[in-house]
């Protein structure tokens, strides 16, 4: 069923114009210039149990607990290398298959904010309307002026944690470990400039950059900077053969400051790797009034990471403290006034140890990031394959407190007296299985459960869908999900 690792892809000649040797690359003459065409298609289906899922209603979002099949990400991108020290990267997402107007809520035309009602009523936009979507993926130039200084300018893989800067071709699951993709770091990718660079065998490896903070495909609308940065290492990468040469210990943290004169958009909410959504803090206050949670202020986390491949075992563990000010308005005045001043604090974190069979570590080495391809045309390929089998244990515990800085709490406000809790707990559950034939070709299969334990009472803010039915279930605190995936990527 699996290769033994000794057949492969022989080296080439050092005058091959085209070809393919693990990647795809064209040469120019006296190999001034390569370039590099890849592409990745990631086929999924998921699907959902659990209580109350049934009985959710399209209007509240049902529609997206049904069992679905789509092209979670199609994308095509061209890197090259010039005169072996400048290289770049230019990637497009034409995926996703999202759903206009899913829930039939969605006004295209209504008064403005502050204006009075008009006889004639508002428009509504076409229910579950497809939608073709084309953004910025991975966009960057790379100068190397050494093996341990280069100069990254661009939209790429924040430099933060392990998790974060794993390329969706390797995640162990379908997507990314909820802890650090829905509480810890959110966006994912930033726009900006990062210094980075390594010694011998990854025996210290420092990611430092200043990004403008606001996530992919979001130019910064408040000229504050974050700062982000990364450094790991290998203690004993100099022991040759030993069982821990190349264990890995590192550590991320981040600082940004959101300015409230101009920052409006939302806090992120905290959701499956589905988007089902576990914790909004989006709410009605007692005037029935939508109320907004932006972020506002600094911004920061710290955390560690620990990776430990021993023959055929693979331990990942993170843990991140996040503190993040934020503040609330009234929908529609989200840049003219504020309500109070708060802020989210807590912990992310997750271990998850995978067992191979057949090659291991099949698709490489996780936390790399985005960085030039380096190819080799003397080295041999070798062809292999196994199967990864995967178990996963995380979890959010945090808090958020609406008027901790300032301001009047509304009876609905998290933390106010005789109102809402302010405890924010999920846990994630997993167990997936990969099977690799090579690093380009995978097919997995994963499991998780999503507890939010307390939940439909003040003791944790975070809900399943039971427990937001159109009849709540206060005893539903459990959401499962099944996916898969078909990926083919070079």
């Amino acid at each position: 069923m699996f290769s033994s690792g000794l057949e492969g892809t022989a080296p080439l000649g050092d005058t091959q114009a085209a070809g393919w040797h693990d990647v795809f690359f064209l040469r120019g003459l006296g190999d001034t210039f390569r370039l590099y065409p890849m592409a990745r298609l990631h086929l999924d289906a998921h699907t959902f149990f659990g209580a109350g899922v049934d009985d959710f209603a399209a209007t509240e979002g049902g529609n997206a607990l049904r069992t679905q099949f789509f092209a979670r990400r199609i994308r095509f991108e061209l890197g090259g290398e010039f005169m072996r020290r400048l290289s770049f990267l230019a990637g497009v997402d034409v995926g996703g298959q999202p759903l206009l107007n899913p829930n039939g809520t969605t006004v295209v035309a209504a008064p403005r904010p502050g204006e009075d009602p008009t006889l004639e009523g508002p428009t509504w936009s076409p229910t579950q309307a497809s939608s073709m979507v084309a953004v910025l993926a991975n966009t960057w130039i790379n100068y190397r002026a050494l093996p341990f200084l280069n100069v990254m300018l661009g939209q790429f893989p924040a430099p933060y944690s392990l998790e974060n800067m794993t390329s969706s071709n390797d995640t162990l699951f379908t997507e990314r470990l909820l802890p650090i993709r829905a509480f810890v770091f959110p966006n994912h990718r930033e726009m900006g400039a990062m210094l980075w660079g390594e010694l011998p065998n990854r025996l210290a490896v420092y990611h430092l950059g200043v990004f403008s903070g606001d996530g992919p495909n979001r130019p910064g609308v408040d000229s504050l900077p974050a700062f982000i940065g990364r450094i790991y290492g290998r203690p004993f990468a100099m022991k040759k053969g030993a069982p821990l040469e190349r264990a890995q210990i590192g550590v991320s943290a981040v600082h940004s400051e959101q300015d409230p004169r101009y920052v409006g958009t939302d806090y992120p909410r905290i959701s499956t790797g589905q988007f089902i959504t576990l914790w909004d803090p989006r709410y009605r206050d007692t005037q029935n009034q939508n109320v907004r949670v932006m972020p506002s202020g600094a911004q920061n986390a710290i955390g560690g990471e620990l990776w430990l491949p021993v023959h055929r075992f693979d331990l990942r563990a993170e843990a991140h403290y996040v503190v993040n000010q934020t503040r609330e308005a009234i929908e529609g005045h989200q840049l003219d006034s504020t309500e109070r001043l708060g802020r989210v604090q807590g912990l992310g974190w997750y271990a998850a140890l995978s067992f191979w069979l057949g090659d291991p570590q099949v698709n490489g080495e996780p936390g790399l990031g985005s960085r030039p391809v380096q190819l080799n045309l003397q080295q041999d390929i070798p062809t292999r394959s196994g199967l990864q089998l995967t178990g996963v244990i995380g979890g959010i515990h945090a808090n958020y407190r609406g008027a901790a800085r300032g301001g009047t709490a509304d009876l609905r406000t998290a933390g106010a007296i005789s109102g809402p809790g302010t405890d924010i707990t999920v846990m994630q559950y997993g167990a997936a299985a990969t099977y690799w034939y090579t690093r380009h070709l995978r097919l997995t299969v994963n499991y998780s459960a999503y507890h939010t334990p307390g939940s439909s009472s003040p003791d944790n803010l975070a809900a399943v869908p039971g427990n937001r039915a159109e009849t709540p279930d206060p005893n539903a605190h459990l959401l499962h999900e099944l996916g898969t995936r078909v990926g083919l990527q070079f």
